[in-house]
């Protein structure tokens, strides 16, 4: 079914902003007015989102920056959560979609988790036909980036248009047929000379 990419992500970020809030975390967002819609579950892309969201947050000291952007191309979406958090070692950022895999600054500090997080949302952002790729920087932060197709931006309604009047048409005017004129009657004098005219031309008479 095609999701609402904006509305979903909306959604997402109301729901995880409580806990920056209570962590005293900066939370931004900034999404492109018209994303689209993409052909996606939308529970599953929620799940996939929302663990990226969540890692973002937890590990990242209080007072920190998370930030959530969205930007559109010409067939495809970009999703970027960012932070600035504890950061993963550079040799270690390869294994990190692997199932069970925990970075050693989260182990170090002993930051509870299963190492599912990643590995759970690449599979769902791939079964979508999207791609999902990871920058960080010990000490400094990381910037997990998920970009999905789209199929088409959101058909807004349009207002409804006024009819327009037609202009009257000149009805044909109709051939009236045409009318013998009325006979005159012939004065009685005229009539009775040609009744005389008449009795003389008959034979026998």
């Amino acid at each position: 079914t095609p999701v609402d990419l904006t509305a979903l992500l909306v959604g997402l970020c109301d729901v995880a902003r409580p806990e920056a809030d209570r962590r005293d975390l900066t939370f931004t967002t900034a999404f492109a007015p018209d994303l689209g819609v993409a052909p996606v579950d939308a529970h599953h892309l929620e799940r996939a989102l929302a663990n990226l969201l969540a890692n973002a947050i937890k590990f990242t000291p209080d007072r920190g920056c998370v930030s959530v952007t969205a930007s559109r191309g010409s067939d495809s979406v970009t999703i970027a959560v960012a932070d600035t958090g504890i950061g993963i070692p550079a040799d270690e950022q390869r294994q990190m979609f692997t199932r069970f895999s925990r970075a050693t600054t989260a182990t170090r500090r002993q930051i509870p988790g299963t190492g599912l997080g990643l590995s759970i949302a690449q599979t769902i952002v791939e079964q979508h036909g999207g791609t999902i790729t990871l920058v960080s920087h010990e000490g400094e932060g990381t910037v997990l980036t998920v970009t999905l197709p789209v199929t088409t931006h959101l058909a807004r309604p349009q207002p409804p248009q006024p009819e327009q009047a037609q202009p009257e048409q000149a009805q044909p005017e109709q051939a009236q047929p045409e009318q013998a004129p009325p006979k005159q009657p012939q004065p009685a004098a005229d009539q009775s000379a040609r009744r005389r005219d008449e009795g003389v031309s008959r034979p026998g008479s």
